[in-house]
């Protein structure tokens, strides 16, 4: 397995397994988008930001693309101990690929190209009902900051 940076090519997998993310994520909360708009935000992003310095668009290809991660240099201000962190947006391994390691090893990768960054620390979010994701971060050494909270008014 290789995991190189995605590239122009990559866009058309990269949008298939994201939307796959977000069904997966939908099945858990049904505050999770997953529709056109959903499908058209993703692609904007992927156009706008692939070459960006400040993203990180990673992807596993075996014969063909298996997996992606991609997160940003994000700045959470000076009330922090670390002003900029490397945030992990979004990871996925295809599901008949996975338990293999390809899911840690993106991030591995992921967090290697952060500290090319200068960074030294990571955040991300995840579903409180994503229990296999949860244990997996919890596995890889994240640890619970704070708890996001939603109200329907």
């Amino acid at each position: 397995m290789k995991i190189r940076k995605a590239t122009v090519q990559d866009v058309p997998k990269l949008i298939e397994l994201t939307m796959k993310l977000r069904k997966l994520e939908n099945s858990l909360s049904d505050r999770i988008a997953c529709g056109e708009k959903t499908k058209n935000f993703f692609e904007m992003v992927f156009e706008k930001y692939l070459d960006d310095k400040a993203h990180v668009f990673l992807v596993a290809e075996e014969r063909e693309v298996v997996g992606f991660a991609y997160g940003w240099k994000e700045n959470i201000y000076p009330v922090y101990k670390n002003e900029f962190v490397g945030y992990i947006a979004d990871v996925l391994v295809e599901e008949k690929e996975r338990g293999k390691g390809i899911g840690k090893t993106l991030v591995t990768a992921l967090e290697k190209e952060f500290k090319k960054m200068g960074l030294n620390e990571t955040k991300l979010i995840v579903l409180k009902d994503n229990i296999k994701a949860y244990d997996l971060w919890k596995e890889m050494g994240y640890a619970d900051l704070y708890v996001e909270m939603r109200k329907d008014l």
